[in-house]
């Protein structure tokens, strides 16, 4: 069976920090979103994302699926995958700053 997470067509952002392969899945009428996706860029990272509600339902549905199984978690969003390995969901900057070891905001 196909991975359909290595299927997407994702867009991709460049930036200094590259030491962690960042994937964000995301809405594209997300507040939430946009704030994770300009958090991201604001602090340098690469990372690459892909807008859910821009891709048909069916493939929505199955990648959903695929992030339930593979990382034990409902799909909130944004949902941020660090190195294919680890999963957050939802957009708190505190919780993303701890995963991408950066310094807490002051």
């Amino acid at each position: 069976m196909e991975d359909i997470l290595e299927e997407l067509r994702y867009k991709h952002r460049k930036g200094r920090r590259r030491d962690q392969e960042l994937t964000v899945f995301s809405l594209s009428t997300c507040g939430f979103c946009k704030r994770a996706l300009a958090f991201l860029s604001d602090n340098g990272f690469a990372y690459r994302f892909v807008q859910l509600d821009k891709i048909p339902p069916e493939a929505k549905r199955r990648v959903k699926d695929e992030l339930h199984t593979r990382f034990n978690t409902s799909p909130v969003f944004p949902v941020l995958v660090v190195d294919g390995k680890r999963a957050v969901t939802g957009f708190t900057e505190d919780q993303w700053r701890k995963l991408l070891k950066l310094p807490e905001a002051g």
